[in-house]
């Protein structure tokens, strides 16, 4: 049989899934190689959302500002504020206080808080006339300017459906928090994903060493793993597209849908060549 190509770690799990068993001569090394190479790839939309600060999905964090917004927004906010020229601006010195549960616990919302107000309290989130702050659990309070917004007059996103208006905010503080959040959500985004990518392809590997104990002529744990990191070819480009249509969240879904079909499509067209 002829050399394997390179190359042939892309194509193979998409119509030539029989070259595995050639394949499969290449060093370990070079599948991680790919591995990595691929999952930089299938997660550059989503680097460049993070790093452009774009319409980045919160979900891919754990957070979705969406969930159990209270019946008070954005109705109720102060009709009479506005943000422009990156301050809040407000007819009067009226302060709005309002409660926003979020999984389990309740933060305080203050809008137009005073100019030097020590309002910055555990779980709160501080409108004041030139930053926006927010206060988590352990007291560690992030406080930026605004410019990561628009002009954003209350009025008008007191007219707008709460989804929508949670997301606006929430892109504006995003952007606000700028190059200081630039790398701790990469890693934390990107860099876990590929994480659990990499632990779920291990486990995959593994559970198949049950196969040896019925089959001794069954795949070795390192053939199962090249197997698996080809067979990752086919989600990374759906995840890709994915991440062009803004739909990330969707893509731990069908990366872990995906490959096991996968594999297992490419171990059935080369269980014969395979027998140790």
């Amino acid at each position: 049989m002829d050399q394997p190509k390179l190359y042939e770690l892309f194509t193979t799990p998409l119509y030539r899934p029989e070259r595995f068993t050639a394949l499969a001569k290449l060093k370990l090394p070079v599948f991680i190689l790919y591995f990595i190479l691929l999952n930089l790839v299938m997660y550059s939309p989503l680097s460049f959302s993070v790093l452009s600060m774009n319409n980045f999905d919160t979900r891919m964090l754990g957070i979705d500002i969406t969930e159990d917004i209270p019946a008070w927004f954005p109705g109720e906010l102060p009709g009479d504020c506005r943000i422009h020229d990156w301050q809040l601006l407000c007819h009067d010195d009226t302060v709005h206080t309002f409660v926003w549960p979020y999984q389990g616990t309740d933060y305080t919302v203050t809008i137009n808080a005073p100019v030097g107000a020590d309002l910055d309290t555990a779980r709160s989130v501080v409108f004041k006339r030139d930053t926006l702050s927010l206060t988590l659990e352990e007291n560690q309070t992030f406080v930026i300017p605004y410019n990561g917004f628009d002009f954003v007059d209350f009025e008008d996103v007191r007219t707008m459906q709460p989804d929508d208006a949670a997301m606006l905010f929430t892109n504006g503080f995003l952007s606000g928090l700028g190059r200081y959040a630039v790398l701790p959500l990469l890693l934390y985004s990107v860099g876990g994903l590929m994480l659990a990518n990499i632990i779920f392809i291990l486990l995959m590997s593994a559970a198949t060493m049950l196969f040896r104990i019925g089959m001794p002529g069954f795949p070795n744990f390192a053939t199962m793993l090249k197997l698996f990191v080809i067979a990752t070819t086919p989600p990374a480009i759906i995840v890709f597209v994915l991440g062009l249509l803004n739909m990330t969240a969707f893509a731990t879904l069908a990366f872990n849908f995906i490959t096991p079909l996968a594999a297992l499509l490419i171990y059935r067209r080369n269980s014969q060549s395979l027998q140790n």
